[in-house]
């Protein structure tokens, strides 16, 4: 077994993505093709010829040049279970307005009050 030598990884001269789209961006800059103008030409085209599955493609790939992706939504995990506890205490509400029995009423607020607890 040989320690100290670099033995696995990429071959000298192997492709890169760098060196890929490199080339790619000269294949294009020398047809005078922008992508994002051909898609929409496609879509608009297909459009026309009421191939809408077509037309949504084209558009879907599109929309990375237009728009950033949203970025995920982080909650506090102690604003989640306040807004948990608000929605179980609507519940019950909506639940003893539509009873309309007392008892229940009684029962559902002291279930309430042992959940805030």
């Amino acid at each position: 077994m040989a320690f100290g030598r670099k033995t696995g990884g990429r071959k000298k001269g192997t492709p890169n993505k760098r060196s890929t789209n490199h080339a790619l961006r000269e294949l294009i800059d020398a047809e005078g093709i922008d992508p994002a103008v051909a898609l929409m030409r496609i879509a608009r085209e297909a459009e026309e010829r009421e191939d809408y599955a077509l037309a949504v493609d084209a558009f879907g790939k599109i929309l990375p040049f237009l728009h950033a992706r949203p970025k995920p939504r982080e909650f506090a995990p102690d604003a989640v279970v306040e807004l948990e506890k608000r929605l179980a205490a609507a519940r019950v509400e909506g639940t003893v307005i539509a009873a309309g029995d007392e008892s229940l009423a009684e029962r559902l607020q002291r279930a309430i009050a042992r959940q805030q607890n």
